[in-house]
């Protein structure tokens, strides 16, 4: 059996890349959760588990998690959005390395090769970093994921309602299953994309644009309003989020709506090579979730 072990399992692309992978013939496939309470889920429907907390091994060292990683042939590696993704990603691969793994399948994110984004720049750290491990690799690119949509909304005195942070900017879109559809394909056929870094971005709109796909798919009118990028930065810190990766963000949005991030909108036509499908449009994305795209 092909065993593919992954990392981020509960988040938007993991869990769907899980149920994509588990339904595959010839894969036994392993979802790494934090805790023995994210395992449950997995387990309900029989897909193995195992336990790690990428957190640990700064101070115990890899020895538990190369225990962890005996017989695994391939990863799937998405870590946290902080800082700690260098180390944790570091240790994934050293693991890796150990045990023999044969390709990883980093989900990274989409920026010019010389980007000074700081969390970008972290990303392509991690992946130069895999390069240098000798283990045969493939890194996905997403750019701005269409789940950031999800409950975006809000129905404010009856008045609908949409607020972002980065002006009148046009930026390129992925479905997060999308994302984890590509990620299969090439788990499933490593071979077939070793070396490859693929960009995953198909469908561009700003968000007054969005905001008036909002308006025809819920039949109800809606406007945008831009707040400053510090208003983001008061909200996600307040709400716990990592400062240093939050600070990258401000900048992201900065640099979207003053026009200086010049990739923001690239779109790409790769994906139905990949998958034999077409992806997934911003318009059907907001159709199959209107229903949870809309606070009271």
């Amino acid at each position: 059996m092909n065993k593919i072990l992954v990392f981020g399992a509960t988040g938007k692309i993991g869990r769907r890349l899980v149920n994509l992978l588990a339904a595959a013939p010839g894969v036994e496939v392993i979802a790494s959760v934090r805790t023995d309470a994210d395992a449950v889920e997995f387990s309900a429907k029989g897909i193995k588990t195992v336990t790690i907390d990428l957190d640990s091994f700064e101070k115990d060292g890899l020895g538990a998690l190369i225990g962890k990683m005996k017989g695994i042939h391939s990863v799937y590696l998405l870590t946290g959005y902080t800082v700690n993704m260098l180390a944790h990603s570091k240790a994934v691969v050293d693991a890796a390395k150990v045990v023999g793994v044969q390709h990883i399948v980093h989900s990274g994110a989409y920026a010019s090769p010389d980007t000074t984004i700081v969390h970008l720049g972290w990303h392509q750290l991690v992946e130069a970093y895999i390069e240098r491990s000798g283990i045969s690799y493939t890194h996905l690119h997403p750019n701005s994921y269409m789940q950031l949509l999800l409950g975006l909304g809000q129905i404010i005195d009856g008045n609908g309602v949409l607020q972002w942070y980065s002006g009148n900017a046009t930026v390129s879109w992925v479905d997060c299953e999308d994302i984890a559809l590509v990620a299969s394909k090439v788990l499933l056929a490593p071979e077939r994309y070793s070396g490859q870094s693929i960009p995953l971005a198909y469908d561009i709109a700003s968000f007054p644009q969005i905001a008036a796909l909002f308006s025809t798919v819920l039949n109800q009118p809606f406007t945008y309003i831009n707040n400053p990028p510090s208003v983001f930065y008061e909200r996600v810190v307040a709400a716990g989020f990592d400062p240093t990766y939050s600070r990258c963000l401000v900048n992201v949005f900065s640099r979207q709506a003053d026009g200086s991030l010049v990739e923001k909108a690239d779109t790409f036509d790769n994906f139905e090579h990949i998958t034999g499908r077409k992806p997934t449009t911003l318009l059907q994305f907001i159709q199959k979730h209107k229903n949870n795209l809309v606070r009271k």
